[in-house]
Order: C-alpha cells, then sequence, then structure tokens
C-alpha cells in the first residue's frame, strides 16, 4: 500500500504522542525532581526537533509538486494527534495515577526559578508569594477548563508552526500557460523542417 503525506502525519502523530507518553511515564517514576528537570528539555528541544522531523519526512514523502493546502493538512494532522496524546498522558499522570502531582510539580518550579533568580541577583519576590499561595492552597488535578484552555492555545501555536513547515515543503506547479508554451517549444525543436524537393513545382504567383 502506498503511502500518503496524510498518513505519514498520522504515523508521525502517534509517534510523537509515544515518545512523549514514555518519557513523561519514565521520569514521573524516578520522581517529581527528574520530571520537572526534563520540563524544559521537553518543551523546547522536543519541540524543536518534532518540527524538525515533520520538515525533514515531508521533504523525503515529496515526489512531485505538492499543493500549500496538501503540505499544511499534513503537518496540522500530525500535530493535532501529538496534542491529543499530550493531553492524555497529562491527565493520566496528574488526575489519576498521581492526584497530588501539580502542587510538587508547582512547587518544585517554583523553588528551582527562585533558586536561579537569587544566583543571579533577579527579584524572587514574585515567586515567592506564588509559592506561598501554593503553600497554603494546593493545586489539585487538571480541570477541564485548563486543559480545554491548554489544547486551544497549543493548536493556535501548531497551526503556525504547520504553516512555517507547509512553507518549507510545499512545492509549487509551474503554470499552466508556461507549461504549453515549454512544451509547444520542445515539440517545434523534436521535428525539423522537412526540405522542399528540387523537382516539385514552384508555387504560383497569388492572382490579383
Amino acid at each position: 500500500m502506498r503511502l500518503t503525506l496524510n498518513t505519514l502525519g498520522v504515523v508521525l502523530g502517534v509517534f510523537f504522542t509515544i515518545v512523549y507518553g514514555a518519557v513523561s511515564l519514565v521520569t514521573w517514576r524516578q520522581g517529581v525532581d527528574t520530571y520537572v528537570s526534563f520540563l524544559p528539555w521537553m518543551k523546547f528541544g522536543w519541540e524543536t526537533l518534532v518540527f524538525l522531523i515533520l520538515i525533514g519526512a515531508g521533504l523525503i514523502m515529496r515526489k512531485g509538486p505538492l499543493s500549500f493546502k496538501s503540505a499544511l493538512q499534513y503537518a496540522f494532522l500530525a500535530y493535532l494527534l501529538y496534542e491529543v496524546g499530550y493531553g492524555f498522558f497529562n491527565i493520566l499522570i496528574y488526575n489519576f495515577l498521581q492526584k497530588g502531582f501539580n502542587h510538587l510539580v508547582t512547587v518544585d518550579s517554583l523553588n528551582r526559578l527562585i533558586t536561579q533568580s537569587e544566583r543571579v541577583g533577579a527579584p524572587v519576590d514574585q515567586a515567592k508569594d506564588s509559592l506561598a499561595k501554593e503553600l497554603a492552597h494546593p493545586s489539585g488535578p487538571l480541570t477541564f477548563l485548563q486543559l480545554l484552555l491548554g489544547f486551544g492555545q497549543s493548536l493556535l501555536f501548531d497551526f503556525v508552526k504547520s504553516m512555517l513547515i507547509a512553507v518549507a515543503i510545499q512545492k509549487k506547479v509551474a503554470p499552466a500557460a508556461d507549461l504549453r508554451a515549454a512544451v509547444a517549444d520542445l515539440g517545434a525543436t523534436a521535428k525539423p523542417a522537412t526540405p522542399q524537393s528540387p523537382d516539385a513545382p514552384a508555387a504560383e504567383p497569388e492572382k490579383q
């Protein structure tokens, strides 16, 4: 069966989901410190790698002219499936496997922010206030509104990234007029004119 570009988008979307889910579950099992340590890499390093993989796979898969619309569908489909899987694993960890994990992640992240800010001499009052509020009122499992807002915001950025990918991998078709002219020129070049026989009668002059 021939692999289409949209099918490739589905395959990559599932692949990205599996990788994210595996890393999330492994780091969660190692503890909140390990999990939080991997968050910046997942946010920046992994997202950049996903972007580059989609461009590379699209260029490899492209066998001829590719419209911007088709390229956009391929990239956004992969991102859409990835975001669904991303949300699934977050719900699994934060709402089912460890319901207090959201609070632990928030506290650990704020402590890291305070430490880093103090190291470079940046203000820490706001971070300390946020930490005090978190300790007084611990964050619970992820709510439906949080998931919905996060999903919508992520899809907005994913659409922008999909447009950039589509620009990178599209291959425009030559205009029809230029194509017809090129074919006509090719035919004229390939078919030489037939020489006139010397015994052939001369053409009669045109009557007035």
